[in-house]
């Protein structure tokens, strides 16, 4: 079967892990024999934009690393490019429809696949061209693009989503909420991001030195508001009070970076920055905790990877949260006084020594090759249906 995937999210030279789950969709589809082109789509900001997106702390665009995507840049007007938040950029939609056109010839193709319906959406580029060229599509959402995207304009989203041959959620919430603004959840499917757990395992040689007196309490991922980022400083001044050995380590970088390491001051805390990929099951081994308090999530991939490593994390009830780390006593409500709670559950969590080893037993069940061949099996299906008009 041959597949074109279009992508909203893939790795830059400055962000390599950005949209790895799609990465290691693609890898493990063609290590089965799936003939897949992967074309990343990327709107292209003017100047002035690209000057205040670099201002703001936003990330400009950056080169694609090799091997993966066909880079395919289209241009946004300054009307979509000042409005998008408030409408559908139909007129973006067809002008990267048409470039795509240009670049590979989908006729050829057995099914596409969007990632993705974010400010241009590669769900809805996906449901042009297969108007044009009679080919069946597919789009999976992610999360930011159903909690955030899909509900400043519903009805525009869920005209592409119906049309779909297929649709695929990486949690079961973020389907429910994507129902609850108008889409058509009869061909969809629940499959979540995976786990390599050859990469992400327990060492055999962790420091012993450690007590529950010194624990160590890591954060892993983007520094944005989203994932809670801000909340941090006051969860690790309230953990400190009760553990004061007690070490932190923050493993990313993003636009709340200056302002954390500034309200930050006084604890034992390592700012890593983006770090690389081989990178991380190393900082997951050090921590005895990790915290993801995040505002939202679709099904964060650093829950599985601590949990292959051993490393229990505790969360916010948000989103595909509650699914990813499968354990309620692990969870957060969100509400009042949600840093100081976040910190009492920490607290109770590490006096206890939480490690455990079922946790890599569950997080085997969600190896990559298990979850690419659910989604083939969903784009088999879909490639045997006609687009709906």
């Amino acid at each position: 079967m041959r597949v074109l995937v279009i992508a909203n999210m893939f790795p830059t030279a400055s962000q390599p892990s950005r949209g790895i789950f799609v990465v290691r969709r693609l890898k493990e589809h063609r290590a089965a024999g799936m003939d897949i082109t992967a074309v990343a789509l990327r709107p292209v900001r003017g100047e002035l934009r690209a000057e205040l997106a670099s201002l703001s702390g936003r990330p400009t665009d950056d080169d694609l690393p090799r091997g993966d995507f066909l880079d395919l840049r289209v241009k946004v007007s300054i009307a979509n490019a000042m409005f998008e938040r408030r409408y559908y950029p139909a007129a973006t939609v067809r002008a990267a429809a048409k470039e795509l056109l240009e670049l590979v010839d989908a006729s050829s193709y057995d099914v596409i696949h969007a990632h993705g319906m974010y400010r241009l959406p590669a769900g809805a580029v996906a449901g042009k061209i297969a108007t044009l060229v009679g080919v069946p599509y597919v789009v999976t959402m992610h999360g930011s693009d159903v909690n955030s995207v899909m509900a400043c304009h519903p009805r525009a989203h869920a005209a592409v989503l119906r049309r779909a041959a297929g649709l695929s959620f990486v949690s079961e919430a973020l389907r429910e909420y994507a129902g609850s603004l108008g889409t058509d959840l009869g061909r969809s499917h629940v499959i979540p991001n995976g786990v390599d757990c050859d990469v992400f395992r327990p060492t055999m040689d962790i420091s012993t030195s450690r007590t529950l007196e010194t624990p160590v309490v890591a954060y892993i991922g983007n520094l944005e508001p989203i994932k809670g980022a801000d909340r941090l400083p006051a969860i690790f001044r309230a953990i400190a009070l009760k553990f004061p050995g007690v070490s932190f380590v923050v493993a990313g970088d993003g636009m709340l970076r200056d302002s954390l390491e500034r309200a930050s001051l006084g604890l034992q805390l390592k700012f890593l920055g983006q770090i690389s990929g081989d990178r991380v099951p190393d900082v997951m081994n050090d921590a005895d905790l990790v915290l993801l308090p995040s505002r939202n999530e679709g099904w964060p991939c650093v829950v599985l990877e601590a949990h292959a490593c051993e490393t229990p994390v505790i969360g916010s009830d948000v989103g595909g949260m509650a699914e990813a780390i499968g354990d309620s006593s692990f969870l957060v409500p969100q509400g009042p006084e949600f840093e100081a709670r976040f910190a009492e559950r920490a607290v109770a969590l590490l006096s206890v020594h939480v490690a455990d080893r079922n946790l890599r037993a569950r997080a085997a069940l969600y190896s990559w090759s298990a979850v690419a061949a659910r989604e083939r099996e969903m784009l088999t299906a879909a490639s045997n249906r006609v687009t709906r008009p």
